[in-house]
């Protein structure tokens, strides 16, 4: 018989990367600071009107709930944007047609319509929740990577920061980036002349986190950044004796 062998924090990702459909028929963009939502709405739809319409809602992650409509006028950066994809816009209005067609009531199919948008909401409400738990989860991995990276360079008699860093997600697709740069008066990391140090040096901090559920992939040079990257890993398939 097979069996899959993961650890609870991949099954804990790999959940929260499977959105349902409805997340996923949703596109959402932050609000950066001085937005309004009619300048939010304008450059996602290009019409400020389009604010109005219940395929248009504004997130607030911090409690992972719509905003009323109400309160627009009060909005915060970091917040989200989000819109129906014109597919599902396309499939709503090929739906409406179709039932105009059978001579439907049109208030029963805008009744039936406005039923929905609560899943619509849930589905949202899932989508801020499952991205800001992938995020946690590469946040922890990638500032104990650069801690135990750091920990060898930091002078005994004199502590003082060894290096910079910086991280970089990409949630849906499983990645995380973490930067490193020498800290001043400092040469290392860097690829120029340290190739085969930062290589060992990844190694020896995967080795020291037991584990971790990521695999590292090539370092790169990124202006003063040594990029490393890494990928979830996926469940390794084992035999199990019949």
């Amino acid at each position: 018989m097979k069996v899959f062998a993961c650890s609870a924090l991949l099954i804990a990702v790999a959940a929260a990367m499977s959105l349902p459909l409805s997340a996923q028929q949703w596109t959402c963009y932050t609000i950066h600071p001085g937005d309004t939502v009619a300048n939010a709405a304008t450059r996602i739809t290009g019409s400020a009107r389009t604010r109005h319409e219940p395929w248009f809602q504004i997130v607030d992650p911090a409690r992972s709930g719509f905003v009323a409509k109400a309160q627009y006028d009060h909005i915060r950066p970091g917040w989200r944007a989000c819109v129906l994809r014109a597919a599902v816009m396309t499939s709503a209005r090929d739906v409406a047609a179709t039932t105009a067609g059978l001579g439907l009531d049109p208030l029963w199919i805008a009744a039936l319509l406005i039923l929905t948008i609560p899943f619509a909401g849930y589905a949202a409400d899932r989508y801020v929740q499952d991205r800001q738990a992938v995020i946690r989860v590469m946040t922890q991995f990638g500032e104990a990577f650069v801690r135990e990276f750091e920990r060898p360079l930091i002078e005994s008699r004199a502590p003082a920061p060894a290096l910079r860093s910086r991280l970089r997600f990409r949630p849906h697709q499983g990645q995380v980036e973490v930067l490193l740069a020498p800290a001043r008066a400092k040469s290392y990391p860097n690829l120029f002349d340290h190739q085969k140090n930062v290589a060992y040096d990844t190694r020896r901090v995967l080795q020291v986190l037991r584990h971790p559920p990521f695999v590292s992939g090539a370092p790169h040079q990124r202006g003063e950044w040594v990029v490393i990257p890494f990928q979830l890993k996926v469940c390794e398939q084992q035999e199990s004796a019949p």
